[in-house]
Parts: C-alpha cells; structure tokens; sequence
C-alpha cells in the first residue's frame, strides 16, 4: 500500500469517525429531545383533561364525562382514556378495545411505552388533597418513532453525502500533501536507475521541502561521488594497465609472495629466469620448495619478520634443474597501514655480466701490466737520457767559459738553452711516468716557504722581462718553515708562472700566496698565478688537467708544450692532499688557484721560541 493511499485512508478514517460521532450524538440529542418533548406534550394533555374532567367528575355528570372523553379522542395520538372513582371502579371509559382491555401498568419512561407503542400514564382526581379518582390515559409513541425514523434516514443520508465529500477531500487533500513525496519516489526511482544528480522542484518550506532540498543535496553528491569514483576507477585501471606493462616488460624478474611464504603473483622473466615456461606455474608455489635453503628464502623470511628492505648482491641462486645463476636481488616488504601483507622481489640474472668483469678485469690487470711496463721503460729511457744529456751540458758550460767569438758564443748559449729545455721535458717525461705508474713518492724535508717562491720568480724573471711583463709577489709572512716536497711545489709554481708568461702578451702576472687554515702540527696554503693574458674559453676549460690535453693543435705550434705540464701539477696537486682549479676568461686573463697541505717546521717553533726570547729581553 502507497503512503499516498494511507495518508487518504487516514484522512478519510479519521473524518468518517468524527462524522459518525457527530452523527450518533446528534441523534442521541433529538431523541433526547423529543422524549422530552413527547413526555411533556402528554403531561399537558393530562393534566388539562384532569382539569377539564374534575367538575364533571365531582357532579358525577356522567354524560358530560363521557362528552369530554370524546372531545380528548378526537386526537389520533390517544388511543384510550379510562375514568375510575375512588373506590376502583371505572366510572367510563373510551378508545381502541384492544387497549382497553389489557391490564393498565404505568409506565415509568418512554422506553418502556416503546415497546407497545403506547404510553400508558395516569393522573389523580383532587380537590384539597381529596382524591376524587384517577384518569388512565393511553398515549401512541407511533409519531415519535415516525419522527425519530425521518430524522434518522435524514441524518444518515446527510451523512452519506458528507462521507463522500470527505472520501473526495481526503483524496484531494492526500494527493495535495504527498505530491513532493511522489516526486521525490520517481526521484530515488530515478537515481536507481542510474540518473544520478536528478533534481526535485521544490515548493514551499515545510519539511518535505527541507526533504526535497536534503535529496537535491545528496543527488548531486552521489554525482560527484560517482564522477570521482568514475575517475578513480580509470586511474585505476590505467594503473593496473601500467603495472601489467611494467611487470610484463620489466627486464627484471619480478614475483611477490604473501604472509604464507607462497608466490602471489610474477612477471614472465621472473618465470624465465627461474627456469619456468609461464608466471602462471609459479602462483602459490611455497618458496621452501622453489629456493630449498638459500639465503634469497632466508633475506625474504626476514624482510617479512622485521619489515627492512634487504639489497644483496652477487648472490648464487640453484634453481629449476639444478642450474646455477648469479643474481643481485631485492627484498622489500608490503606495507598497508604498517601492516606487512608480503614482501615483493627484483633480481637480475648477473652470470654474463660476472663473465664479461672477470674479462674485463683479466684485461684490466694486463693493461696495468702493460702500463707499467712502458713506465718503467719511459724511466729507464729518461735516466739513459739523462747521462749523454749531461754531458752535453757540462761540456757547453766548460766551452762557454774560454773566449770565442761572439758568434759561437750566441750558438752556445742557443745550444745551452735547448739542453736545458730538453733536461726539463725528459724530467717532465720522468714524473708523469712516475704517476701514472704510482710510483710518485714525495719528499718531506724542511724547507722555507717565501726562499722558495722567491727563487721561482728569480728564475723566471728573465723570461718575463725579455717580453716587458711584470712579475710580482704577493705574500703575507707568517709561518714559512714547512716540511714538505719543495722541488715539486717548485715545480708546479714555475710551471705555473711560465704558462702565464707563454700565453701573456703584456701586463702582469701576479703570485699571491696564503695561509687558509692551520692546527698545530700542520697548515694549508692557497696559490695563485693571475694574468693578463690571452685568456680561456669557458668550454675549453674542462681539458687543461687532462694528460696530453691542449686548448687546440694551434697552441702547440704557436707557444710550444707536450700537455703534460698542468696535468703533472694537478697529480702532484693532489698529493700534496690539494685541488686546482681555474677562474678564466677569453682575451681578459687567466687565473690558477691550488691549494696543498704541509707539515709545520719544527724549525718553526724554534724560531717562535728565539723571538719570545727577545721581546722578553727587550722587555
């Protein structure tokens, strides 16, 4: 049943009840008001014959008595009048036989006239409290139940009438206050069946109205929910379409195992790589069958246990058919809401890739052999050198000492200057051939600090003179007794200076030197050699430290060099526990900076303790 078919139903009850209670009491009331009515219209007729009949009665005027019953007959609703005297007797009597001659008993209220149809009452005869006699007079009740009866078809039909218009209203006013609820059924019927976001025209602001807006509200946010959902779901299923295409094409093997220790899922390499035609035949595989009691089993029951991520590497793995492979793998738990729900692993297969290192570290080994053994070479070439070279030298020196001409003089000095410059390529040669056979072990003995970079700008001060450069120095006094390698920072300073003089046209070329951290057994100096020379290109940067590196084959041929210079100071540079590095810009100078690292002196702290000495002398 419809709430729309109870609301009129229950419109309807309850205005047919009221209806029926107004009708029974409505009754009940005219009733009550013709018995009264009936009741007092036969206590006047009594009492106004008894009037009429008293003189007649005392007289003893019987026809006058009888002339009076008559008259009180000629009234259809009195059906018999009986006159009896004081002694009982009936002095005269009229009306139907019938009622005459039954038995005469007084009837107490109307109801009980109602059951013959006649009210029977009786009325005494007095004069002065003297009972003359007794009227006996017989009433019909037949026009009180006529009335009573038109009343009530009356009353009924009005009823009839009113219970159809209240039947009609109920179901107008029924139809009238659920019609938002209909709306809002084929609503929600609507929203069944899909037609999410449907709306509802409200009207009015009761609560069905607030109902109304209430579903409007929810409607459209089961649209949203469902357009969200919608969403989700394609991100989902985009995701899983990724997964599957990651798992699928994944170059590593990849399965995940549950709480239980069984595979729950793999990728076709994994399957391959374990010796299986199909990922399919690994699902719920238990792992102490597949792996026996290799660690892989063990780092997987760990990971499970303490919920840690577990990388291994070059690992030996037995698997299908008792072929061995060579695996790196990773173990890493899945966590949901802290709760590890199983692990999942990666593994490659290593064993050609172990092939191909021992191969390569075969080659690797001969390589290193063969570089020393053309260090040693190179060496052994360089000190074999070094004896004729000599020689030449000291014999020219010796020569250059007697007079000759002026003319063979200059192709002494010129002879002078080539052998020196060979001397210092072969002992270029001989210390990169040192280095790159590590056999570079470096000096530690004292040494004076600003002595050294003095005689680095004496020796190249004739150089930059000849090309009108300015050489100067720059630094600040303060501990100078090092220990340390001072042929080789001398080197690369000189190195230093005399690439800024090759490659500087005019201006200056400044060392400065200092200090830029010490404790009390060592300290740290920084160099550097700035000019103003021709500069370097930001991209050619990159290659000056390299071996055998120059800027272009057009710097060779104009400023002369083999490349190995920068690149032997950057190795000495990083004994010495320093870095160097280069601050340049093309046509605007060039500037190198290096640091290195020495021991303090302990000639230092002898001279530190003389100079205490004086000032408390002096003090």
């Amino acid at each position: 049943m419809s709430f729309r078919l109870k609301t009129i139903l229950g419109i309807g009850f309850i205005g047919s009840l009221l209806l029926f209670i107004l009708i029974i009491t409505m009754l009940d009331y005219i009733e009550d008001a013709q018995n009264r009515q009936f009741l007092e219209r036969a206590n006047t007729t009594i009492n106004l014959f008894t009037s009429a009949a008293r003189e007649p009665f005392l007289a003893s005027d019987l026809a006058k008595l009888e002339s009076s019953i008559q008259d009180i007959l000629v009234n259809p609703s009195i059906v018999y009048v009986k006159l009896i005297d004081s002694d009982e007797s009936i002095v005269s009597m009229a009306g139907e036989q019938q009622a005459l001659s039954k038995l005469f008993v007084e009837d107490t209220n109307l109801q009980q006239a109602m059951s013959d149809g006649i009210l029977d009452i009786s009325y005494k005869i007095k004069i002065d409290d003297f009972t003359l006699g007794t009227i006996q007079l017989g009433i019909s009740t037949k026009s009180v139940k006529d009335d009573f009866q038109l009343i009530k078809t009356y009353a009924l039909s009005v009823a009839g009438i009113e219970l159809l218009l209240i039947i009609l209203l109920s179901f107008i006013l029924g139809t009238w206050l659920t019609r938002q609820l209909i709306t809002l059924k084929h609503a929600a019927e609507n929203i069944e069946k899909g037609k999410l976001g449907y709306q509802v025209n409200v009207q009015g602001n009761d609560e069905i109205a607030l109902t109304a807006k209430t579903f409007n509200s929810m409607s459209t946010r089961l649209l949203e929910i469902e357009n969200l959902q919608h969403k989700t779901m394609q991100k989902l299923k985009l995701a899983e379409e990724q997964s599957r295409l990651l798992l699928t094409s994944a170059g590593q093997g990849i399965f995940g195992t549950d709480t239980y220790q069984k595979i729950s899922f793999a990728n076709p390499e994994a399957a391959r790589l374990l010796g299986f035609k199909s990922s399919d035949e690994l699902i719920n595989l238990p792992l102490n069958l597949l792996f026996n009691d290799n660690s892989l089993l063990k780092n997987i029951k760990k990971s499970l246990e303490d919920g840690h991520r577990i990388n291994v590497n070059d690992d030996t793995l037995k698997i299908k058919n008792d072929i061995f492979i060579n695996i790196d793998y990773t173990c890493s738990p899945i966590k949901i809401e802290d709760h590890i729900i199983g692990t999942v692993v990666t593994f490659n297969d290593i064993s050609q890739r172990k092939e191909v290192e021992a191969t390569i570290e075969k080659a690797h080994l001969s390589a290193l052999d063969n570089a020393q053994t053309k260090a040693d070479f190179m060496a052994n070439i360089s000190h074999e050198l070094y004896t004729p070279l000599h020689g030449v030298i000291g014999l020219l020196q010796l020569i250059n000492k007697d007079k000759i001409k002026d003319d063979y003089a200059e192709y002494i000095s010129h002879a002078q200057a080539s052998a020196n410059h060979l001397r210092e390529l072969i002992d270029e040669i001989l210390d990169f051939s040192k280095i790159t056979s590590a056999n570079m072990q470096l000096e530690n003995t004292d040494f004076e600090l600003e002595g050294l970079l003095k005689e680095c700008i004496e020796s190249n001060y004739q150089h930059a003179f000849k090309k009108q450069l300015d050489l100067k120095l720059n630094f600040t006094p303060g501990i100078t007794w090092l220990k340390g390698d001072p042929q080789r920072l001398k080197k690369i300073i000189n190195n230093l200076i005399n690439n800024a003089i090759k490659f500087t046209h005019q201006g200056s070329i400044i060392i400065s030197v200092h200090a830029i951290e010490q404790t009390n057994q060592k300290i740290n100096y920084e160099f550097s050699v700035k000019d103003t020379g021709i500069g370097i290109a930001t991209d050619m940067q990159g290659k000056l430290f390299h071996t055998l590196q120059q800027i272009d084959t057009s710097t060779t041929r104009a400023f002369g060099g083999t490349g190995l210079g920068l690149a032997t100071c950057k190795a000495l540079i990083e004994l010495m526990k320093g870095n160097i590095r280069v601050i340049s810009e093309e046509n605007k100078g060039s500037e190198f900076i290096f640091d290195a690292t020495f021991d303090i002196s302990s000639i230092q702290a002898s001279l530190n303790d003389i100079d205490h000495s004086s000032d408390n002398i002096t003090r």
